[in-house]
């Protein structure tokens, strides 16, 4: 009897192991995509902030016309500083190439950290 009693015990608490695993798993994936949605919409931020700045016809002293540049956001210490960014986001910064007449191309980096 007390063999059966130990098995069903070395059964349960495999079973509690892999179910802990599994939970443990799943939580290490939605928070990491968590943290990608929050950094691909700080990214777009960073983009719409560059396209608003460009539709500004007067703003070319810190947007000047016909060269390329880049702005930093963060929370201190940057080009831009940003109070209100999650946790999670450590910087996004924002290029733009100004040197073509007919179009202009934006970029956006973002760093971010994820547990």
């Amino acid at each position: 009897m007390l063999f059966i009693v130990l098995g069903i015990i070395l059964v349960v608490v495999a079973l509690t192991n892999a179910i802990l695993a599994l939970t443990v798993s799943q939580y290490r994936i939605s928070s990491h995509n968590a943290s990608r949605i929050q950094a691909y919409y700080a990214a777009m931020a960073g983009i719409n902030y560059a396209i608003d700045k460009l539709r500004a016809a007067n703003d070319t002293t810190n947007w000047p016309l016909n060269t390329s540049y880049s702005r930093t956001f963060c929370k201190s210490g940057c080009n831009v500083t940003e109070a209100d960014f999650p946790a999670i986001i450590s910087s996004v910064t924002v290029s733009v190439n100004n040197t073509d007449t007919t179009r202009r191309i934006i970029n956006a980096t973002v760093n971010y950290t994820y547990d």
